[in-house]
């Protein structure tokens, strides 16, 4: 009579398999189940490089508090005219307090498998492939950045959060714990213009390692001849230490364009577990990518695209990943209505128009913004407070409405 395996053996086999695999494995024994929800289980899975890069996702979210979140499936389809996408609810628990909505502006940040979004109730993260969320209310209005990261020090997921009121001139910095579910605030922020940009630039925080990145405004100051100070820069935030810094920009650095030269860094992005950066100037758009981070001698450029190509870069270009052989690059366009997949080696591209095959009008949602990468993981936050829900436990459609 042959031994049963042990657990131990288990954890070990069980680390090489696929998330899908792994939630139908729960359901077979309890021992399994618990095995498979424990936290050294998670993070185990969690670290193995294989896991991670394979099986990624593209997730959006329309404008609506109470509308949906679009999934497309970057590694198993093909990306190719009609997309594939998978269209859910936004999850949203009702809390028994009043609030006042932040503004509504979808997904906004991903980590380790978890996205974070806004909804009626405030803020919810989400794990796409467990459908596992947690949603928390949040009593602030007006956004000006924001971001969502781990923090290894501290083990703990925060949400950042710029915003100013209208009687200051400086930004107020608000980081929520996940953790200790609790809002406290850092110290004020006075180096960038305190006016939004929002039209223009992402103001969702690019995560690379523990620091979130925005493209900011320098504040404007008279007495300075330094033609640089009008330009953008990148402001970067230390998840760790709560504390911000300046990202060196590549060599050399962009005249004022009072001098005749309109180039402008207008998006940051992360490809590759690298930072990214856009610059427009003269009808290009060049992408450059930082290999070491922190290096200034690092960064590289990436592609270089023309509006000739029949491309608006007003309406933004974001680097998002390279596909799985390497030799391409996705690129998200006009803000979560297309997307761009760039061939590196014949500096060729394909456009998508993501909605375009679907009776979903895009603007009926008002997709308006950028998408974010997620990988598949078991990963969730560990949290106290909140609301906490499975997707399972959503409203069901009517049985008069058609498929998506």
């Amino acid at each position: 009579m042959s031994k049963p395996i042990s657990m131990d053996i288990l954890f070990s086999i069980f680390t090489f398999l696929p998330v899908k695999s792994l939630l139908r494995f729960r359901c077979l024994s309890k021992s399994f189940f618990f095995l498979i929800d424990s936290p050294e289980f998670i993070n185990s899975h969690l670290n193995l490089p294989s896991q991670t890069d394979q099986n990624r996702k593209l997730v959006l979210g329309d404008c609506h508090l109470e509308g949906y979140i679009y999934i497309i499936d970057i590694d198993n389809s093909p990306i190719t005219s009609p997309v594939k996408i998978e269209r859910r609810f936004k999850p949203s628990v009702k809390t028994p307090d009043n609030f006042i909505p932040v503004n509504p502006d979808g997904v906004f940040g991903s980590c380790n498998g978890v996205v974070a979004m806004y909804n009626k109730e405030g803020i919810t993260l989400l794990n796409p492939s467990t459908n596992r969320f947690k949603s928390f209310p949040l009593w602030i209005v007006d956004i000006l950045y924001n971001g969502f990261g781990y923090d290894s020090v501290s083990d703990d997921y925060k949400v950042v959060m710029v915003t100013k009121l209208f009687s200051e001139d400086f930004l107020r910095v608000m980081i929520y714990s996940v953790k200790n579910n609790s809002l406290r605030r850092i110290q004020d922020l006075h180096s960038p213009e305190p006016n939004s940009y929002r039209d223009y630039y992402e103001y969702s925080g690019v995560l690379v390692g523990s620091f979130l990145h925005w493209v900011a405004r320098p504040r404007y100051d008279e007495s300075s001849n330094d033609g640089s100070l009008y330009y953008n820069f990148i402001l970067a935030f230390d998840l760790r230490d709560e504390k911000f810094h300046e990202v060196p920009l590549p060599l050399p650095l962009p005249r004022d364009t009072r001098d005749g030269d309109d180039k402008v860094l207008n998006m940051v992005s992360k490809i590759g577990g690298c930072l990214s950066m856009s610059y427009c100037f003269r009808g290009y758009v060049e992408i450059w990518i930082m290999k070491e981070y922190g290096i200034q001698d690092s960064w590289t450029k990436l592609l270089s695209l023309h509006s000739r190509q029949n491309l608006n870069f007003n309406s933004g270009l974001k680097p998002l990943c390279y596909s799985k052989e390497g030799d391409k690059v996705l690129l998200d366009y006009d803000k979560g209505k297309e997307l761009i997949l760039y061939d590196l080696k014949n500096q060729t591209f394909n456009r998508i128009n993501i909605f375009k095959s679907s009776k979903y009008n895009k603007m009926k949602y008002g997709v308006f913004k950028s998408g974010v990468v997620c990988a598949t993981t078991l990963e969730f936050p560990n949290v106290n407070g909140g609301s906490n829900n499975s997707c399972k436990n959503l409203p069901r459609r009517k049985k008069n409405s058609k498929k998506f």
